[in-house]
């Protein structure tokens, strides 16, 4: 009984690493959406590739301490709810919130683009690992349409077969 709680619990820590390397890649993902997207609207200015640089960066070690201060890693999928997505809103902006002073007091310059930035990141954030939540959720489920019926008439055979022998 030990081995099989040790066995869960090293699946379950897996399970999480997995998944907050998920949500990483996501949050910096839309970090690079958000530059890509600030490239396109306006002129880049002198230093733009340390800007780069330095925005992933702050993106990586924002996201990570948002992650793990709201827990989005312990998200279960079949068990998503309003409150799940209100947790990723938060880390949301926790990322934000801590990379906008970082980055603000570096280019003090380009004050208006960073504002602009920092509302794009926080969106394509939000909206990704939203986004990547719900197509997990509806994979789940169709993965499973098959599975309960399959479970519920196993556990109605083995119930009658344990009547059967206490009888």
């Amino acid at each position: 009984m030990e081995n099989l709680r040790t066995k869960k619990n090293e699946e379950s820590g897996q399970r999480a690493g997995f998944v907050m390397l998920m949500d990483m890649g996501i949050s910096l993902t839309a970090s690079l959406m958000s530059i890509i997207l600030l490239r396109f609207i306006l002129n880049p200015f002198a230093g733009f590739q340390t800007f780069v640089i330095s925005w992933l960066a702050a993106a990586a070690v924002c996201s990570l301490i948002a992650c793990l201060t709201m827990g989005t890693q312990k998200i279960v999928i079949r068990y998503a709810n309003l409150r799940s997505i209100g947790r990723i809103a938060t880390a949301s902006l926790i990322k934000c919130v801590l990379m906008f002073p970082v980055i603000y007091f570096l280019y003090e310059g380009q004050r208006y683009s960073l504002r602009l930035l920092t509302i794009t990141d926080f969106m394509a954030t939000l909206v990704l690992l939203t986004m990547v939540r719900v197509v997990m959720i509806v994979i789940y489920d169709d993965l499973n349409k098959n599975v309960p019926s399959a479970s519920i008439s196993f556990c109605v055979s083995t119930a009658s077969m344990t009547r059967a022998s206490l009888s």
